[in-house]
């Protein structure tokens, strides 16, 4: 993941430097926000960038603008000055168009109802998929804290387990991007994802994607994975 984020980074900025014009309308309603600062961010080598921002003072629905060469994971950051990193950051995978997001200020990260276009509504399916191996990963470990990790039979069940869960993991990123070769976020999957792909099915899923696609920072990326 972290190779994903430095490589990606000199190709956003790279991208980000062409143009100052705004082809994407964000519109959030934080419900109850009364002060505070809302970020559209991005990852780059550094971190996350500002790319707009805006101060609510006393407004619940805030208005802010991107410029997007293409579809692509964009950051919705929240500031309420509490002093507090926690709840207080979304994400979504913005296109060219209109983008509207309505959540609370209490809860803005999991209340978050985000209407964003046919890739974000993939990204949370994909998002929603992960996270049941992300499960599985954390039963297992909490299972290998108990008292029976002296039992060597007990512990190669785990094992076993744990092996076979990545295995799926990994069948599942191959198998989306591989059947959605015209979607952005399925690029975005294998180079965030799939680091540990094997070069062969990165190879299959590159081929495989549309011109569109391979020219996007995504598939600019995983086509230098490719390579090294």
């Amino acid at each position: 993941m972290k190779r994903f984020l430095l490589s990606l980074s000199a190709l956003a900025l790279f991208a980000s430097c062409n143009s100052t014009s705004k082809n994407t309308e964000v519109t959030i309603t934080i419900d109850g926000l009364k002060k505070g600062t809302v970020y559209l961010q991005k990852i780059t080598e550094a971190g996350l960038i500002n790319l707009d921002s805006v101060e609510s003072n006393g407004k619940e629905t805030l208005n802010l603008g991107l410029n997007l060469n293409h579809p692509e994971l964009i950051y919705a950051y929240l500031d309420k000055a509490d002093g507090s990193t926690f709840n207080d950051r979304l994400a979504f995978f913005a296109e060219p168009g209109e983008i509207q997001i309505a959540t609370s200020l209490t809860n803005f990260e999991n209340a978050a109802v985000i209407k964003a276009g046919e890739e974000h509504e993939a990204f949370e399916s994909l998002q929603l998929m992960l996270s049941r191996f992300t499960k599985k990963d954390f039963e297992l470990m909490q299972l290998a804290q108990t008292n029976r990790i002296s039992d060597e039979r007990f512990v190669d069940s785990l094992v076993n387990q744990s092996n076979s869960n990545n295995l799926k993991r990994y069948q599942f990123i191959a198998n989306y991007a591989l059947t959605n070769p015209n979607k952005y976020v399925s690029a975005y999957l294998v180079t965030s994802e799939g680091e540990e792909l094997n070069p062969k099915w990165k190879d299959s899923i590159f081929n495989g994607f549309s011109d569109a696609i391979k020219k996007s920072s995504y598939g600019q990326l995983l086509n230098s994975q490719l390579s090294q």
